[in-house]
């Protein structure tokens, strides 16, 4: 990690939230110290956000720890799971991500109308 911020810091004006994504295997049963000691381990002068892609991490306590970390949660509907609404710190980072199934970009092929 102090490598990769090393060499991102001439782009820091430009540098929004850094977003830290887990693996669909990643549960937090047996995870979850790992993440908040990494989370913990962390520069605090830049902000961070996690992407769960496991429904284990849509718990009031794991979003009590990432607002005592001020972590923003992703808010994204993926094929792993449907992220819970939750703010965890003062900025909501949404991942919009396309259906892969789809091979014509530049056009809406499928309405999103309501998910929006």
């Amino acid at each position: 990690m102090d490598s990769f911020l090393r060499a991102i810091e001439e782009m820091r004006p430009k540098i929004g939230p850094l977003l830290l994504q887990l693996p669909p295997s990643f549960e937090a049963h047996g995870g979850r110290e790992r993440l908040l000691g990494f989370l913990d381990s962390l520069p605090r002068d830049h902000r961070y956000t996690v992407e769960f892609r496991h429904d284990s991490w849509m718990r009031p306590e794991i979003f009590a720890e990432l607002r005592r970390r001020e972590v923003a949660m992703v808010w994204n509907e993926t094929q792993y799971m449907d992220t819970v609404p939750e703010v965890t710190t003062g900025f909501v980072y949404m991942r919009f991500i396309g259906d892969r199934s789809l091979d014509r970009l530049g056009a809406i092929q499928i309405d999103r109308t309501k998910e929006m």
